[in-house]
């Protein structure tokens, strides 16, 4: 039997047994003719477990889950997104073109929508996060870091009178009655405002390797050719004076308290100090120490201790009495040469002494080594005692 036009059915359709079925049941087909059956109840198959979050598998009508999205439950209504393996990733699109973008909104509980905060990327790929109340960027130890470009652009603050300052917190915000400049401020936890864009400026010059110091101008630096710093192939070289300059040069470390500082001129390797030049404390010695090997050296020239004629040097005592004064014993590879006193009295300061001394009488000329001994018991008894005479 072929239809060749649409037919309508107003009593209703008998199966091959010539029943009409019930409410809700389907007329079915098989190989031998037709029947009304009750609509068979649809099943999902596949499986899930406690936690997973069920997705549709590649198997029709089938789902599954795996660890890597859970949700923890109505105690702490979590979704959780990663297993630890692999880098994790929510993807949401929106909308191309006027109009579109995508949101992603976050409200409290039983409170409108007023006060909800939201995740905005505009149709223009402009990141924006909006909130009825503060935002708080919190890197916890490690600060807050911005990368690509770098910038930040904030907007004028909507109340004119500025905002109400946080204690525990600072307020970057724009001023919209600053004029068309529209500064910038940092309000601090006590309301305390700040204009950042307030000139405060560096003037003066300075030239190529010179060092620049405080002119006196009010803020304002100079330089000078006295005073270089120049870093070159193997050598860092801060030098003051030049051939051409003042008649003194002088680097000035200056004690700031003569009984608790010290001011030093220290040599350091890796960081580590291996002498210095310096004075301490209430002392008025001038100290130069080493912590290992001092070495006092000239190119072929002598190394002069003192120029003074009242200098006296001491190794191994702190308080010398003579021009060399050694506590504990010298010695040469060459010869000791002795002169002769220029005191004639043996005294108690001259015991152990050595004296080389020439003279003459009418009838020869002599020369005697002689040595200061004592030779009693009592207070002044020394003497020069001969050990050699020669004549001639």
């Amino acid at each position: 039997m072929k239809f060749l036009a649409d037919i309508e059915v107003e009593e209703g359709l008998k199966d091959s047994d010539g029943d009409l079925g019930s409410n809700g049941q389907v007329l079915s087909s098989t190989s031998s003719g037709t029947n009304w059956i009750d609509a068979p109840t649809g099943t999902i198959g596949g499986s899930i477990t406690d936690g997973r979050v069920a997705v549709g598998a590649p198997t029709a009508n089938s789902i599954e889950g795996d660890d890597s999205l859970k949700y923890t439950g109505s105690s702490t209504q979590r979704f959780i997104v990663g297993d630890g393996t692999t880098t994790p990733a929510i993807f949401i699109d929106g909308l191309v073109g006027y109009g579109g973008g995508i949101n992603f909104r976050m409200r409290t509980p039983n409170v409108s929508t007023q006060n909800e905060s939201e995740i905005r990327l505009d149709p223009n790929k402009y990141l924006q996060i909006r909130s009825s109340e503060k935002i708080y960027l919190d890197g916890e130890t490690n600060g807050v870091v911005i990368t690509g470009n770098g910038q930040i652009t904030v907007k004028e603050f909507a109340n004119s009178t500025g905002p109400t300052h946080t204690a525990g917190f600072g307020t970057l915000w724009v001023d919209p009655n600053s004029g068309s400049a529209n500064k910038l401020y940092y309000t601090d936890d006590v309301g305390t405002d700040y204009d950042l864009t307030a000139s405060s400026g560096i003037g003066g010059a300075t030239v190529a390797t010179q060092v620049a110091f405080g002119s006196a101008t009010t803020s304002a630096i100079t330089s000078s050719a006295e005073a270089t710093f120049l870093e070159s192939a193997g050598k860092t070289l801060l030098q003051v004076g030049s051939t051409g300059g003042k008649a003194q040069s002088i680097i000035n470390i200056n004690q700031t308290n003569n009984d608790t500082s010290r001011a030093r001129l220290e040599l350091s390797r890796n960081t580590s100090t291996r002498g210095f030049l310096g004075i301490a404390y209430a002392s008025t010695d001038v100290t130069l120490y080493s912590n290992d090997n001092l070495v006092l050296d000239s190119d072929g020239d002598d190394v002069i201790i003192t120029t003074q004629t009242a200098s006296n040097v001491g190794v191994g005592n702190t308080s010398p009495t003579e021009k060399l004064d050694v506590t504990g014993r010298i010695k040469a590879s060459a010869g000791v040469q002795v002169g002769n006193e220029t005191g004639t009295s043996a005294v108690a300061g001259l015991v152990g002494t050595l004296r080389y001394r020439t003279y003459s009488d009418a009838s020869f000329d002599y020369s005697a080594v002689d040595v200061c001994m004592q030779d009693g018991p009592g207070a002044g008894d020394y003497e020069w005692i001969n050990i050699v005479t020669k004549r001639w």
